[in-house]
């Protein structure tokens, strides 16, 4: 048992120098990040960012605009038909003829 204990113990300090061999040969990698973009100042050879801002408001204002009118165009008729229904009913329902009161004695 306490072979197996000392091997493992030996198997652990190699994992941990293995680890910390890696660790370090990533710390030393070179790391290089292109950032690219399709805006810039404005004057200087690109699209004026704020531009292309506006155009994006533009476009999502009519996309808006075209969501909440089909959304009104589906609704709209049936909303005025249950209307009319319910002020028929309201207007109609207290028409029914009634027995005429009692004569008084």
């Amino acid at each position: 048992m306490l072979k197996q204990i000392g091997s493992l113990r030996g198997q652990l300090g190699t994992e941990r120098e293995n680890r910390r061999t890696g660790e370090a040969r990533i710390a030393t990698t070179r790391v290089v990040f292109n950032y690219v973009g399709t805006g810039g100042l404005p004057g200087i050879g690109h699209q004026n960012p704020f531009s292309d801002a506006w155009t994006a408001l533009l476009g999502s204002g009519g996309t808006l605009l075209s969501v909440v009118l089909v959304a009104g165009a589906a609704v709209l008729p049936w909303a005025l038909l249950i209307g009319l229904i319910v002020f028929l009913f309201r207007r109609f329902r207290g028409s029914r003829p009634t027995e005429p009161p009692a004569p008084a004695a």
